[in-house]
């Protein structure tokens, strides 16, 4: 076969299902030796009418396919300009697929060239792009794209894309043309013959393990060279320096042309050097546009060198993460000249493990799982260049398929006894934050490192919390204790099934009546967890008859909640479970030290990660069989793709006290920080829920204003005849109506913040068709997109409306016209039968304090403020903020939300009144 003779196909269709829909046009071109040498490009006459949305993609009108001819007239032609050519297409089982199904309704037989996909092909060549279609890739490659959608442009971009992909190939090293061309023949790609012209004496045609690939890798680890010690032209470096940074006419300006000096920003820079050099606990909350990102990054740094220490710094989410290290640090080394080392570190299961890689690339050869044959490839293509491994690096798809097959975890880690530990990511990123000045971490990690004794993150004193609003809840998070009926069973039948240890080890007399008994107690296990479950299950089935839940997406039933017979049931059933784990953990260690003289190291280590997870197992069943102190325990219910999962749940009900033990009393500076921490300028409230107001730690707070006019930028407006709340179908009608009113006079451009899954799902319907009418796109959290899809539509779109709840309160920065206005449907208040929610207000009443004044509304004002700090994202940004809850002006505590933003309050009678204001204000 020549790899630059073929034909490329693109066809445009009425739609996507190849059996119903129909061909409108159909293109080909032709290449000999790599050269355009023919085309072919025809409309076709379709036998239904074509879509609006198809007409607008592909500009194909109806006019256009009624003037053209059928299918069956030109089908001849079609099979006679392919002929037995090697054809190309981007998707080509698509492509393929369409004009087959059309030549056999016609009568005609289905045409079985040679294919190939250049969707394969260049995710094997470039897994880290982000996206594979083909005007982005037409871009990326400087490929003329002039009418896209258009099936010849669409050929003759995809054979340039194909020649691109040539060219790149023939650039391969020998090892990796060799890797590829070896596995891509053993699972009998078609590719096969393409690679073996491209690759040419490149190829030994010999097998060609794997792992040879990543000896290179082996070779530079160990090659790594210590960089000297030099004398530190840092240690003399003052406030005075870093303030020079910021000055109008200071570097910083020069660089960084929306640069403005701050004087909020150099009071924070002044609070973070001394926090670090003289040792101190300090809470800052800064407002929105102060620039805390660079102002406690750059004290922190100068900080690192000048002492030759480490700094941590923790946000809440990963993209913070990979905004400070992708682009903040990147920034600050190059406009000031300086070298230094930091290291971004994410949880586990972020990266691949090799020894998991290795034993699915087994599998799948010895399976001939050629599909996935091909995505596996891809990843190795992508492990051989990455330092990381991380899967945020590739393409979406892969991550997809994968992830929980390759995943790092504590349990399966075999640690020093691993064969890959030398390449192990792991391993690597612990190498380097030992060398780093600065680590940036999530929450999440920071607290399950130190709860799990995990030991990623390297020995610090120093660390920076920014998005502190959020600590206390993801370390309820990370300190809870739970089992679910998977992490049982997935035990029980590693027991049963014998895979603790090879078929020769078990072949031992002695060893092989222990282990039977194993799998009997095993077989045991699986059976009670088969029980409790069931029953489980069934008090959700009564539960939800009596509709106690709020939340229908996530279903809690605190443990006091259930009947004496219930909890009976649960407590007895748990406290076999807790014996027969008991009884394995006994059985598995009495072996212990034969194992260990007589299997090779892998295999012992495997036996003892699956002791190690009974004890985590039996530990935390000790939390769920009786009520510990400070813990409350809940069943949990969820539904993931039409699966329930359900789970046993121990949750600390205060958590400041391990924080403090844990984290901050062995720490010698902690900065905390976020745009609200406060109620009414006040801290108490949050210090007192991470445990700083019981702690004998002095901590410095300050509050630093935003430099934004605020009250000029923003108009607050709580109309005094929006609907009256009530959980029934007449509000939500009252309310989309209300709604309805108020998007219209913005013309869109408004994100509406629900606190009810359920209420925001019901509104999204009775909206949807009434803002169709005045087009304007109405756009909901959790269909159909991702989060970070959702907030890309919303921008582009400048007159759409978003819908979001939960994390849209403060997971969401769009600057500009597009978020003109927000809406709070409610006041955020915790749903009152949570568990947790419960068990706190218990525990803040037995200290004979108000639980609503004390935790319920403050807790309420937190994420009110942050839900109004969407609205105002940079100087230029001015708009509104309505709220529809008249509690806020009836209630005495509405005045605490009042107070706690700067706005331009107005308190409209009407909903006229109210879209007045909205076209006059200025």
């Amino acid at each position: 076969m020549n790899y630059l003779d073929f034909v490329t196909i693109d066809v445009e269709t009425t739609g996507l299902n190849i059996n119903e829909n129909e061909l409108i046009e159909v293109g080909i071109v032709k290449y000999k030796q790599g050269k355009l040498v023919d085309e072919f490009s025809k409309v076709i006459k379709p036998a239904t009418r074509i879509s609006d949305y198809v007409v607008n993609m592909t500009g194909i009108t109806n006019q256009m396919a009624f003037d053209a001819q059928p299918f069956d007239e030109i089908a001849d032609e079609i099979v006679s300009f392919i002929g037995d050519s090697l054809i190309l297409g981007h998707n080509v089982p698509f492509d393929m697929g369409m004009l087959n199904s059309a030549l056999i309704k016609t009568g005609k037989p289905a045409l079985i060239n040679e294919t190939i996909d250049t969707l394969e092909l260049i995710a094997l060549l470039m897994p880290t792009l982000r996206s594979y279609k083909l005007s982005h890739l037409a871009k990326m490659f400087d490929i003329s794209e002039e009418n896209i959608h258009r099936a010849k442009d669409d050929a003759l971009m995809t054979s340039n894309l194909y020649l691109k992909l040539v060219d790149m190939m023939r650039e391969l090293s020998p090892e990796v043309a060799n890797f590829l061309y070896y596995y891509v023949s053993l699972i009998s790609w078609k590719l096969v013959d393409v690679l073996e012209g491209i690759f040419g004496d490149k190829l030994t045609k010999e097998e060609y393990p794997w792992i040879l690939l990543f000896s290179k890798k082996v070779d530079e680890i160990h090659h790594q060279k210590e960089i000297p010690q030099t004398e530190n032209k840092y240690k003399n470096i003052d406030l005075g320096d870093i303030f020079s940074l910021f000055k109008k006419d200071g570097i910083i300006s020069q660089k960084l042309k929306t640069f403005e000096v701050r004087t909020a920003q150099i009071e924070m820079i002044e609070e973070a050097w001394q926090t670090l050099e003289d040792s101190k606990h300090t809470v800052i909350e800064a407002g929105t546009g102060i620039g805390k990102t660079f102002a406690y990054t750059i004290p922190a740094m100068y900080y690192a060198l000048k002492h030759d220490d480490k700094v941590v710094i923790s946000t809440k989410t990963k993209n913070l993460q990979e905004q400070i290290i992708d682009k903040d640090i990147p920034f600050i080394k190059k406009t000031l000249g300086i070298e230094f080392k930091s290291e971004m570190i994410k949880g586990r299961n972020n990266y691949v493990c090799m020894n998991k890689l290795a034993y699915l690339f087994t599998r799948i050869i010895d399976d001939k799982q050629y599909e996935d044959m091909k995505a596996i490839l891809a990843i190795m293509m992508w492990l051989f260049e990455s330092d990381y491994g991380d899967f945020t690096e590739i393409h979406n798809s892969l991550v997809t398929k994968f992830n929980n097959l390759l995943s790092s975890d504590s349990y399966s880690c075999l640690q020093g006894k691993c064969p890959f530990k030398t390449i192990c990511f792991i391993n690597r990123i612990k190498k380097r934050a030992k060398d780093a000045q600065l680590i940036v971490v999530n929450h999440a990690l920071l607290f399950s490192d130190i709860f799990y004794s995990a030991n990623i993150i390297p020995e610090y004193k120093h660390l920076v919390i920014d998005e502190a609003h959020t600590i206390e809840d993801i370390a309820t998070g990370c300190f809870s204790r739970g089992i679910n009926r998977k992490r049982l069973h997935e035990v029980a039948v590693k027991i049963v099934e014998q895979k603790i240890l090879a078929s020769h080890v078990l072949e031992e007399s002695t060893l092989k009546v222990k282990f039977a008994e194993l799998q009997i107690k095993g077989r045991e296990l699986l059976n009670t967890n088969i029980d409790l479950f069931k029953h489980v299950e069934t008090i959700f089935k009564h539960k939800e008859k009596e509709n106690v839940f709020y939340k229908k997406s996530k279903k809690k039933l605190s443990v006091d909640q259930l009947s004496d017979e219930d909890q009976h049931i649960l407590e007895k059933l748990l406290s076999e479970i807790s014996e027969v784990v008991s009884e394995l953990e006994h059985m598995l260690t009495e072996q212990s030290d034969y194992l260990k003289k007589n299997t090779d190291k892998i295999q012992f280590a495997f036996y003892k990660k699956l002791l190690l997870e009974i004890v985590y197992i039996k530990n935390d069943l000790e939390y769920l069989k009786i009520h510990k102190k400070n813990y409350v325990r809940w069943l949990e219910k969820a539904e993931y793709r039409n699966a329930k999962i359900f789970d046993l749940k121990a949750v600390p009900i205060e958590v400041g006290s391990s924080l403090q033990k844990y984290i901050f009393e062995d720490k010698d500076s902690v900065l905390l920080t976020s745009a609200t921490l406060s109620v009414k300028s006040n801290f108490n409230y949050f210090l007192s829920r991470i445990g700083y107001l019981e702690s004998n730690i002095k901590v410095q707070t300050h509050i630093l204003s935003s430099p934004f006019d605020l009250e000029k930028n923003i108009l607050m407006c709580v109309p005094q005849d929006s609907p009256q709340y009530a959980d029934d179908k007449k509000y939500l009608e009252s309310l989309a109506k209300y709604l309805e009113r108020i998007i219209i006079t913005t013309e869109g451009k408004a994100l509406i913040l629900f606190t009810s899954h359920k209420h925001m799902n019901e509104v999204y319907y009775l909206l949807k068709d009434a803002l169709s009418n005045y087009k304007i796109p109405l756009l909901i959290q959790g269909k159909n997109m991702s989060d970070r899809n959702l907030i890309t539509a919303f921008k582009q779109n400048i007159d759409s409306v978003l819908m979001g709840t939960d994390s849209f309160w403060e997971g969401i920065d769009v600057p500009g016209e597009a978020l003109s206005h927000v809406i709070i449907v409610k006041l955020p208040f915790e749903v009152p039968t949570d568990p947790i929610v419960m068990a706190r207000m218990e525990s803040v009443a037995s200290s004979g304090k108000s639980s609503f004044f004390e935790y319920v509304v403050p807790n309420a004002v937190v994420k009110f403020r942050q839900g109004f700090g969407r609205l105002i994202r940079n100087k230029e940004d001015r708009g509104s903020v309505i709220v529809l809850d008249k509690r806020v002006l009836s209630q005495g505590y509405g005045k605490r939300f009042l107070d706690s933003v700067i706005a331009n309050k107005k308190f409209p009678k009407t909903i006229k009144e109210l879209a007045e204001l909205l076209v006059t204000w200025d």
